[in-house]
């Protein structure tokens, strides 16, 4: 990702999967769901549309039932601890496609 102040920010992380595991997970509201919310969050809803300018609309769910709903189309990504966690959660699913 660019910033307007030209700088550049890359984060790698190698997931021990297949292309077509991870395609689907990423993808696939349903398995969205499954991996998507870092722990003890939950994703109640999810929705792609995965056409040029598609929406995504994801719901996350608190364990007190709260709510907090991202939607639009995704172009970048900021990172923080949560997306760790992600990605050890979406790891685990894709091994078990």
């Amino acid at each position: 990702m660019t910033n307007p102040n030209g700088r550049d920010l890359v984060l790698t992380r190698s997931i021990a999967a297949y292309p077509a595991a991870l395609y689907p997970a990423r993808t696939d509201p349903d398995l969205l769901k499954r991996w998507f919310a870092p722990a003890p969050f939950t994703v109640s809803e999810a929705e792609t549309d995965l056409r040029t300018g598609g929406a995504t609309r994801i719901v996350m769910r608190a364990s007190d039932g709260s709510e907090f709903q991202r939607a639009g189309v995704h172009e970048a990504m900021g990172f923080h601890e949560g997306w760790g966690r992600c990605a050890n959660q979406l790891a685990e699913r894709a091994a078990e496609l």
